[in-house]
């Protein structure tokens, strides 16, 4: 966008600067005084007849050399520009007689030049190989990536290398009681509500740096790694979802104030390979990725209404992001269209962002967890509550303790102490989300 706007002020310069050279040159004055007789014959006009008013003529030249070098190099239709330049042409003839009922000579020419030949230059422009590549992508991506991505992207990347198999991060962001909102709200409140949530995070998500890919009511969801390509794609996508965290927990108070509803947001990061590429036909195609870190990402999103955790990652997208963040363990999930088993994390800080009683809860809370795995729930428990940070709530810590409960009271009957158990399993069936 930025180069086309000095792209434009280049032409309309190279093509104002000959047609006032011309004017001082007496080219136009000439064809003005064939006007005014031609306008004597066919018009009426005032008594006092015409005079020239030589700052429009020139104003009005400028003015249209500039405009229609950015219309060239800008729409994308040909026959677009050729409209725009035979439409220009009838309106500033039409303005010449116009002008003359009111007194005023305006010779229409220059005009005319100035709209063919600088929308013909940015055509020209327009049509070299970066050219095509930016009227290729502008419609796919302009909105759903930053200004200077787009740039970055029209300049290095062809169209047919955004078709292929890459390593990405997913990033979703859900509203986690969209249904609950639905049902409690008014319909044009709860759309009100619901966009201005798409809106904000959508915003949030391309000034991360993501690549807004979908967006609807339940979530919006971002690709780190397409469609530039990115080694810290995992990293890049965690630092990203930490920053709209706290953004989020605004939105939430700006929608409790305007709507006196409690929204939940929660984010989960999930990396693997996809295929990206262009999906769906005429106007409804979008590039995106097709891949099971999509579906795991938003279902691993709904996770955060079971831990009242805000951000989740699977264990692909925490080894390639570990040396950035500060996470602890969740439970381990399966999912069962795979056939595999996934370890499941919440992402806390970036690496050196706990305070030292922080970085101490979170080693207990982990500590916590190994044992609790291995069955040893005397121990589990008594990790657990070191974890505790006094007055500050912590709803995956209360989970745990919980469960550790509950598995307390199933293992042993009233009484009776509980003993480690080999090989004790806790692994959540994760099936839709």
């Amino acid at each position: 966008m930025e180069r086309n706007r000095a792209v434009a002020l280049f032409i309309g310069v190279v093509v104002s600067v000959p047609l006032l050279v011309a004017y001082q040159m007496g080219v136009f004055p000439g064809m003005e005084e064939w006007i005014a007789a031609t306008m004597q014959r066919m018009l009426v006009l005032p008594a006092d007849g015409v005079s020239m008013n030589v700052p429009l003529q020139y104003a009005f030249y400028t003015v249209m050399a500039f405009a229609s070098a950015w219309i060239g190099l800008e729409v994308l239709s040909q026959w677009r520009r050729i409209a725009f330049m035979i439409g220009m042409s009838f309106l500033t003839v039409t303005l010449s007689a116009a002008l003359a009922f009111n007194g005023v000579l305006f010779e229409p020419f220059s005009g005319i030049i100035a709209v063919v030949v600088a929308c013909c230059i940015g055509m020209a422009a327009s049509s070299g190989l970066s050219g095509v590549r930016r009227h290729l992508l502008h419609s796919f991506f302009v909105g759903r990536l930053t200004s200077k991505g787009f740039e970055k992207l029209a300049r290095e990347i062809q169209p047919t290398d955004l078709t292929s198999r890459r390593e990405v991060t997913v990033l979703t962001i859900r509203l986690l009681n969209y249904a609950d909102l639905a049902a409690e709200m008014e319909a044009s409140e709860f759309e009100a509500c619901v966009s201005y949530f798409q809106k904000r995070a959508s915003e949030m998500l391309v000034l991360n740096d993501g690549y807004l890919d979908s967006c609807n009511a339940q979530r919006v969801r971002g690709v780190f790694g397409f469609p530039m390509e990115s080694e810290k794609h995992a990293s890049e996508a965690a630092i990203a979802a930490l920053a709209m965290n706290k953004s989020l927990v605004d939105l939430a108070k700006e929608i409790e104030e305007r709507w006196k509803e409690k929204a939940r947001f929660g984010l989960a990061l999930a990396s693997g390979s996809v295929v990206s590429g262009l999906y769906g036909y005429d106007d409804f195609q979008s590039f995106s990725v097709v891949g099971d870190a999509v579906g795991f990402s938003d279902r691993l999103c709904s996770l955060n209404t079971a831990y009242g955790s805000r951000i989740l990652m699977d264990a692909k997208a925490y080894s390639k992001a570990k040396e950035a963040l500060e996470v602890r363990p969740m439970e381990m999930v399966f999912v069962e269209r795979e056939g595999k088993v996934s370890e499941v994390y919440e992402v806390l800080s970036i690496h050196g962002g706990l305070k030292e009683k922080a970085a101490k809860a979170r080693d207990a809370f982990w500590q916590g967890v190994v044992q609790f795995r291995k069955g040893d729930l005397k121990e589990s428990l008594k990790s657990f509550e070191k974890a505790k940070v006094e007055g500050e709530e912590d709803a995956p810590l209360e989970y745990f303790i919980e469960m550790v409960k509950k598995a307390q009271k199933d293992a042993s009957p009233e009484g009776v102490e509980a003993k480690p158990s080999k090989g004790a399993k806790h692994a959540r069936s994760l099936k839709g989300g």
